[in-house]
């Protein structure tokens, strides 16, 4: 009988463990800076379980995905593709039509590297923060304008991919303009 009791009371554990690892990876996010004339700036915004560089906790409500996780040591001697791919899902919106602040970008790059998303405007740049790119070659962010912080005008749209040192760039020629 206290064999019973013993083995219950360590599955109990175990799984209270375990739920606790679930919702802490649920809820991790990734902090974002971004530089707004002579001061610095802070946004964050959550993520889906993924990994990622420099994670910390957030309660906004913005998303991004990673499509597929991979194992970034097999990646140690690929060579970095420019990134390509719908960098924003809508170049024109309206801020004053909420359906219209929902963004969806998407980074093609080599599986393995690391892809942002930037924003500029003057002295503005905004990022939707660096995500892994999955076996599939690509990385969504699910996005609002918004909860970013951009507001109306026009934004150069660069797409920045890193891997092992190595750095490529591609700009958007359809600048994102807020109207």
């Amino acid at each position: 009988m206290k064999n019973k009791k013993l083995i219950i009371f360590i599955s109990i554990i175990i799984t209270a463990i375990a739920l606790a690892g679930f919702m802490y990876l649920s809820t991790t996010s990734k902090k974002t800076s971004y530089n707004s004339g002579s001061s610095s700036t802070t946004a964050q915004i959550p993520s889906k379980i993924s990994p990622q560089k420099n994670q910390s906790n957030s309660s906004q409500t913005a998303n991004q995905t990673n499509n597929t996780s991979i194992n970034n040591s097999s990646q140690t001697s690929a060579t970095l593709t420019t990134p390509t791919g719908n960098f924003v899902s809508n170049h024109n919106p309206n801020s004053s039509d909420p359906r219209q602040l929902n963004e969806i970008s998407v980074c093609y790059t080599t599986p393995g590297a690391y892809c942002n998303i930037q924003f500029n405007s003057g002295n503005s740049t905004i990022s939707l923060g660096e995500q892994l790119v999955g076996s599939s070659g690509s990385v969504t962010w699910n996005w609002n304008i918004n909860n970013i912080g951009l507001y109306q005008g026009k934004w150069t749209i660069t797409a920045v991919a890193t891997l092992n040192g190595q750095s490529k760039k591609a700009v958007d020629q359809i600048p994102l303009t807020i109207q």
